[in-house]
């Protein structure tokens, strides 16, 4: 059986658990993210007697989705740890007993954010695992591309030397000279996961360099990494 790997927000209680079980039994992998860690250490220890292969495994990752950088670190934390998952679940949510109008504004910011996050993971997540994504090896990782978005991930990016960072660059139609695009640290793991500012379909090229703390307006070093991009 190949090993599959889906990634479950809100896998700790409710739907979320409930589904954790069924494709546990199915014989997935399993990344769960949801804020109590106690809960989390439960559902996992339970998800065992659910295994139906050797090597099968479940990750946790404690977080808060309603936090775009929460959000975006349990997606990385969860890549590194068991790749990028075949399947994506979104069940975290917020249920408040009540009329609309009587809530506290704090409950409808904190729901309203955590619906936005949670469309932006999705929307990445599941740019990187549609069939019509086109996905280029760079380095150890890939560029990835689905209609006019561009996605670096990259895995194993040692720490830069102290005053330096990563810098994407692009290279577009028309033109050779390569167009800053962000610069970035990878985490504890090694794994950098970067929405480019770039328009997938203009984009001909992408490279990263190491670059001065703040980054840089053309490169001072040569590309550590690149690859070129089909825009047909």
């Amino acid at each position: 059986m190949n090993a599959q790997h889906a990634l479950i927000t809100g896998g700790s209680s409710g739907i979320g658990r409930a589904l954790a079980h069924k494709l546990a039994a199915e014989g997935y992998d399993l990344s769960l993210i949801a804020r109590r860690t106690e809960l989390l250490q439960e559902t996992a220890r339970e998800l065992e007697r659910y295994f139906v292969r050797p090597g099968q495994r479940v990750f946790v990752h404690s977080a808060d989705v309603s936090d775009a950088s929460q959000a975006a670190a349990a997606v990385k934390a969860a890549i590194a740890a068991l790749g990028v998952p075949d399947l994506v679940v979104t069940s975290a949510g917020i249920a408040v007993p009540g009329h609309f109008a009587e809530q506290a504004l704090e409950l409808s910011e904190r729901s309203m954010a955590l619906a936005s996050t949670l469309a932006s993971v999705r929307t990445a997540l599941f740019d990187m695992l549609d069939t019509h994504a086109r996905h280029y090896a760079i380095g150890d990782g890939e560029v990835i591309t689905r209609g006019s978005r561009i996605y670096l991930a990259l895995r194993a990016l040692p720490e830069p030397p102290r005053g330096r960072v990563y810098q994407a660059w692009i290279v577009v139609k028309g033109s050779a000279k390569p167009l800053p695009a962000s610069t970035f640290l990878p985490d504890a793991r090694g794994v950098a996961l970067i929405v480019l500012p770039a328009d997938a379909q203009a984009t001909i090229a992408v490279s990263v360099t190491l670059e001065p703390d703040g980054g840089s307006k053309e490169p001072t070093t040569k590309p550590l990494m690149n690859v070129a991009l089909d825009t047909q």
